[in-house]
């Protein structure tokens, strides 16, 4: 596979016509947000980004802070300025000042509400481990439906044990990034019962470790080409495909990995393609 990363000459030729100069963070904004404002390809964002080492944890981004386009030997950069860093006296002079922040209340990259609660209630497992894991034989009275609090005879769970669910719930202070190298796969699977997909529907890649994919990472979805019938050569066709939105993988096994909907210009479904954006 062939080296398909962005390019890293003048970065300025991806900045918006209409970028501001310098961007406070308010409470609710991402990061694909504010990328959005000063970029037309908001995952080029590290390549932007500009460290200041006097700042602890520059990575991490609060309400308040202020985030400024600035240039460096002709290429743009942007910085942060944490908010309230300085305060001016009566005479006009800035005296330090201490912030303090929890970390938790750092800007995430996406909105998380948008995806956690699904995130944390799904988990892939190999056919051995599902063969192998103690199963449901049957609920109290012969009752089918269960509930919480309901009991249930379970049979192949280990003596004095206790059985629990584990969960991962997503960072949210990753990076968005193109691929790496050139990936190409297609959406086998949409959840949420719908057939549809929209924005920040959670769907399924038939891509995964071994392809390279990473949370963070950023696929073009191109809508698959529709099947006409070419009345002179009396074949049938199928049309090219059209780009028709973004993605964000979002977690990742060996064999497939789950990506949510950042951007959609058209309905999009299940075999529908994604590609390098």
């Amino acid at each position: 596979m062939t080296g398909a990363a962005e390019p890293a000459g003048n970065l300025g030729q991806y900045l918006n016509a209409d970028h501001p100069d310098a961007y406070t963070v308010v409470r609710g904004d991402t990061l694909w947000d504010i990328s959005g404002r000063f970029l037309q390809k908001p995952w080029l964002w590290p390549e932007l980004w500009q460290v200041n080492p006097q700042i602890e944890n520059p990575h991490l981004i609060y309400p308040g802070d202020i985030i400024r386009l600035v240039y460096f030997d002709g290429q743009p950069r942007l910085q942060l300025e944490r908010g309230g860093a300085g305060l001016a006296s009566g005479d006009g002079r800035l005296n330090p000042s201490i912030r303090t922040t929890p970390l938790d209340s750092a800007i995430p990259t996406i909105r998380l509400d948008a995806v956690q609660s699904w995130l944390v209630q799904n988990q892939v497992v190999s056919e051995e481990e599902l063969n192998g894991a103690p199963y449901v034989v049957q609920g109290a009275s012969e009752r089918l439906v269960l509930g919480a609090g309901d009991r249930v005879y379970v049979r192949g769970m280990p003596s004095a044990s206790e059985s629990f669910n584990f969960v991962r719930r997503l960072a949210s202070n990753f990076f968005p990034s193109a691929p790496a190298h050139e990936v190409a796969g297609q959406i086998i699977s949409v959840f949420s019962g719908v057939t549809q997909v929209g924005q920040f529907d959670v769907v399924v890649l038939n891509l995964g470790a071994r392809e390279g994919m990473d949370v963070g990472i950023l696929i073009a979805i191109y809508k698959r080409g529709a099947l006409a019938k070419d009345r002179v050569a009396k074949q049938t066709i199928r049309l090219p495909s059209e780009r028709a939105g973004l993605l964000m993988v979002c977690r990742v096994f060996e064999r497939l990995s789950y990506g949510v909907v950042l951007e959609t210009e058209r309905p999009l479904a299940v075999n529908d393609e994604v590609k390098n954006p």
